[in-house]
């Protein structure tokens, strides 16, 4: 099979279009999708915020849910 690599910042609506677009135009419509957005935040885990926990599960959460409303 073949696969190709699109990194960008999924947390940025109106950049995932185009990221379908590109991969569509090089490899034909989208069978499968892996979603392997994160943020990371630096420093142990015992160390991390709400805020912190948050933004990990968020965007993990939100950048698959737009992803897939708007492919």
């Amino acid at each position: 099979g073949n696969a190709i690599v699109l990194p960008g910042d999924l947390s940025q609506e109106e950049r995932i279009p185009p990221m379908f677009d590109r991969l569509e135009s090089a490899l034909g419509p989208v069978d499968i999708l892996v979603n392997n957005a994160a943020v990371c935040p630096s420093g142990p885990i015992t160390a991390y915020s709400g805020d912190d926990w948050e933004a990990t599960f968020r965007v993990r959460r939100e950048t698959l849910r737009e992803a897939l409303f708007l492919w």
